[in-house]
């Protein structure tokens, strides 16, 4: 599994990532510091699409029964990878967003 994780930089609305040693951001803006404070890990799981999956990523999970397809929040709590309110399937989810951009479903984390 790669060792990835992201940092939100709140005044460029962008990620900036760190793999292996090595930073890296989306765009080449301005240089910044990576904020280990708020920085997410990378899940080693890619959804549907093929992306990515992080801590901090908003996924829609496919309900099985009576549970419909439903928005999730990616978190690691006592040694997994799950979702805020259920350890869920991550293997057939999308991701839709994530918690520091959809803060009209989850209150948005913006720094």
């Amino acid at each position: 599994m790669k060792h990835k994780f992201r940092s939100w930089i709140s005044s460029t609305r962008e990620f900036t990532y760190f793999e292996d040693g090595n930073y890296t951001r989306l765009t080449a803006t301005k240089s910044h510091v990576f904020n280990w404070q708020v920085a997410e890990q990378y899940t080693g799981l890619n959804d549907k699409a093929g992306k990515e999956i992080f801590v901090g990523d908003v996924v829609y999970i496919a309900g099985e029964g009576l549970r419909r397809k439903h928005k999730e929040i990616v978190i690691f709590k006592d040694g997994k990878f799950g979702t805020k309110n259920a350890f869920d399937d991550l293997f057939n989810c999308e991701i839709v967003g994530n918690i520091k951009e959809d803060s009209e479903y989850w209150g948005g984390l913006n720094g």
